[in-house]
């Protein structure tokens, strides 16, 4: 019997320039709903299984959604969100009702490797009545990008304004930068001077 594989190791076996999407019920392995075509930049759904797999007769409870986000090697630019959600991705996830949870996995692009993920999950009540809204995370997310707010801050007040459970959560021997970036958790110049004692 096949051990099931965890959805970090099953997203580490794709090609890291690109972007994939995932979906999963809970106590099953994720299932790549990728078109043979995948982009860079956004996630070449599949949507056929999609639809497949969301409308399962056997299962009507609420489905979890997994995709990653390539970290490139760039200065400040849209692309390098790390594992922050793009305005794209938060209006799939809210037009979904059968989509809990939505997790974000952020690869280096070149080495692939997994540096840390970001969860987002409805309440219970979502959808139910009509939340203010202060600023639209498009607008937000648009803020970002012209250096007004950092990707993590439009995420947090995303979180405040509908009610979302959310975590940033770093692979192990990474940190979170400003920004909401994973990146290497490497010592201080002090820390370093005091191991070296």
């Amino acid at each position: 019997m096949r051990l099931k594989r965890s959805p970090k190791e099953i997203i580490e076996e794709t090609n890291p320039k690109f972007e994939y999407g995932y979906m999963r019920y809970p106590g099953e392995e994720l299932q790549n709903v990728t078109l043979p075509n995948p982009k860079r930049h956004e996630v070449n759904f599949d949507a056929k299984k999609y639809v497949e797999i969301k409308n399962r007769k056997d299962y009507k409870h609420s489905f979890l959604s997994y995709h990653n986000h390539p970290r490139w090697r760039l200065p400040l630019t849209l692309w390098n969100v790390g594992a922050s959600p793009s305005s794209g991705d938060i209006n799939c996830f809210f037009d979904e009702p059968k989509e809990k949870s939505m997790y974000i996995f952020q690869r280096d692009s070149k080495t692939g490797e997994v540096e840390g993920f970001y969860v987002l999950r409805k309440p219970k009540k979502f959808g139910k009545k009509k939340e203010p809204q202060l600023m639209t995370y498009s607008q937000m997310f648009d803020n970002h990008v012209r250096r007004y707010i950092s990707p993590k801050r439009a995420t947090e007040l995303l979180a405040e304004q509908y009610g979302l459970k959310h975590r940033f959560v770093p692979a192990k021997g990474y940190k979170m930068n400003w920004r909401g970036i994973f990146v290497k958790d490497k010592p201080s110049k002090i820390e370093q001077k005091i191991t070296e004692r």
